[in-house]
């Protein structure tokens, strides 16, 4: 068997141990949302409301963090895969200019000079892939339609298949979860929180 093959296969062998890790994390969390919708539809309605807060807040940890750890996992994936930036997408070579950039330390000033030096001195793509977790990985918290974006466009997806519901990402996922965050009233019904769990799981 040839280098290549054996790349091929280890690579294969680690994608396929992904996807089981990926299943389990999304199988995990969309069990605990519906634990909790049959644990809540027995609840007396004086308190529904108040439930039906706290699972939308749920809802939306399990997003964000389901996107979170779906872009660890895949990031860390890529670095035991031992490839190269110039075997990756174009995408990907953002993560040779971060790398590039570690020392930025947020001024303005020094990242121009920064940019110049990366205009000046082109990326080292024949590098192994390498990224910071810490910093390339992050929802920022706040996981609206533009920080998802940035997030499909660093694993290569394209947003084509869902920027149908980028309203709803930002208008009823986040807007209202923010709102119950920060103590405001809400009146969450049962069915249109049913409605953000099958938009949230499917």
């Amino acid at each position: 068997m040839d280098i290549e093959q054996e790349l091929l296969n280890d690579i294969t062998e680690k994608a396929n141990k992904l996807l089981d890790k990926i299943d389990k994390q999304f199988s995990r969390r969309k069990k605990e949302i519906t634990d909790i919708f049959s644990y809540t539809y027995n609840q007396p309605e004086g308190i529904r409301n108040i439930h039906n807060k706290m699972i939308h807040c749920l809802l939306y940890s399990h997003w964000e963090g389901l996107i979170k750890d779906v872009m660890l996992l895949f990031f860390r994936f890529l670095r035991k895969s031992r490839l190269r930036f110039n075997q990756l997408k174009p995408n990907f070579h953002i993560c040779a200019a971060l790398n590039q950039f570690h020392s930025f330390n947020g001024s303005y000033a020094l990242s121009v000079n920064y940019i110049r030096k990366y205009f000046d001195n082109s990326l080292n793509l024949n590098d192994l892939f390498n990224c910071n977790l810490d910093t390339f990985c992050n929802t920022k918290s706040n996981l609206n339609s533009e920080v998802l974006e940035e997030i499909c466009y660093k694993l290569g997806i394209s947003t084509k298949n869902f920027e149908t519901k980028f309203n709803f990402i930002d208008q009823t996922l986040l807007s209202t979860r923010n709102a119950i965050a920060h103590g405001e009233e809400r009146i969450i019904a049962s069915h249109d929180l049913g409605e953000t769990k099958i938009c949230v799981f499917n």
